[in-house]
């Protein structure tokens, strides 16, 4: 259902209140050797992951676009972070000690698959049984190997796994062609590949085609990345110190809010331009001395919750009905945490059998 929010700018604020809080009340000093470590990603994905919901809650749950505005301007260039941070991930693990391919697809491939088809599952069964809504079979099936050929918000089983289709992809490429001698020749197969794959997939609506458009060199670019900060990364760390650390923050940070407010929304530049405002945003991120714990432990289920909040708000939100939305959204958030904490358990539960 789609909510009408009365009063969408005040709403926003009493949200703002609570999610600014939230944030500055985890804060810590943050004790992480090199520019771009595990605590640091996992924060990013924290930020990217909130910037997708709030775009699909700003543009999609709610009539009106007001309401959660600016945070909800950002959600495309939050998906280009987790196909970055996905390939840089990826890289850097494979930098430090390598795996096979068949160790690779049983060990990270899994990680994707089974909270898919778990969350897959209870949609279909949910909608079934309780909202009378059935799918395509051809839909199904395909939906279980990875493949969702549209992106339709209000009638596909869950219009945000048009991501899964082209994550997949690289997961399945990237063993394949990942040196540890070349690392920029595995970026650079993999934006050639990426390319071709993303214009030769069948698509059922033009949406899904203008997606691919958008964030098909994203990953690639993660693996450049990866081989540009295990090099350099030392450098980069020891030179952001002193009076440089907060011209660092000042800079990139207004190239990426400035991107934000200006962006080229559906011209050919489109992609470029928001990659451009996800490198600045990691070069500001990583100027900051300060980490968000509240924001790290929502980036450590960023996929769990991608999986889960458009179905859970848009077809499930009864609460919407009961509460103003900005508090709505609150409830709403807890219950995409506890959920998303069911399912790793369940994922993990379910790995271990399969191992």
């Amino acid at each position: 259902m789609q909510l009408y929010v009365s009063n969408p700018i005040l709403q926003t604020v009493l949200f703002s209140i609570a999610l600014i809080g939230a944030i500055f009340l985890t804060l810590k000093k943050r004790n992480e050797e090199g520019v771009l470590g595990l605590e640091t990603t996992t924060e990013l994905k924290g930020y990217a992951i909130l910037a997708i919901v709030f775009s699909h809650v700003g543009y999609f749950l709610s009539a009106n676009s007001q309401f959660l505005f600016p945070f909800s301007i950002a959600g495309g260039v939050a998906v280009n972070f987790f196909f970055l941070l996905s390939g840089f991930g990826l890289t850097m693990s494979f930098l430090k000690k390598g795996e096979g391919v068949m160790r690779f697809y049983k060990k990270r491939f899994l990680k994707i698959i089974i909270p898919l088809w778990l969350t897959l599952i209870a949609w279909y069964f949910l909608d079934f049984f309780l909202l009378h809504i059935s799918y395509p079979v051809v839909s199904v099936v395909q939906s279980f190997f990875g493949w969702f050929s549209s992106s339709d918000i209000f009638h596909a089983v869950n219009s945000s796994l048009w991501f899964v289709t082209p994550l997949f992809f690289f997961y399945l490429l990237f063993p394949l062609i990942a040196t540890r001698k070349h690392p920029y020749l595995s970026a650079l197969l993999m934006a050639f590949f990426s390319f071709i794959f993303m214009r030769a997939l069948p698509h059922a609506d033009q949406g899904i085609e203008s997606l691919y458009r958008v964030h098909w060199m994203s990953f690639p670019l993660g693996i450049a990345l990866a081989q540009f900060a295990a090099v350099h990364g030392p450098s980069i760390r020891e030179y952001m110190k002193g009076w440089r650390r907060p011209v660092f923050f000042v800079v990139f940070s207004s190239i990426f809010a400035y991107i934000l407010f200006n962006a080229a929304i559906g011209l050919p530049s489109e992609q470029w331009v928001s990659l451009a405002a996800v490198v600045a945003g990691i070069f500001a991120f990583i100027a900051l001395p300060l980490r968000s714990r509240f924001v790290g432990f929502v980036g450590a289920y960023s996929f769990e919750i991608y999986l889960l909040h458009w179905p859970l708000f848009y077809r499930y939100g009864f609460w919407f009905k009961f509460v103003p939305t900005w508090l709505g959204l609150i409830i709403g958030f807890g219950f995409l945490f506890l959920f998303s904490k069911w399912l790793r358990f369940l994922t993990e539960r379910v790995s271990s059998l399969v191992r």
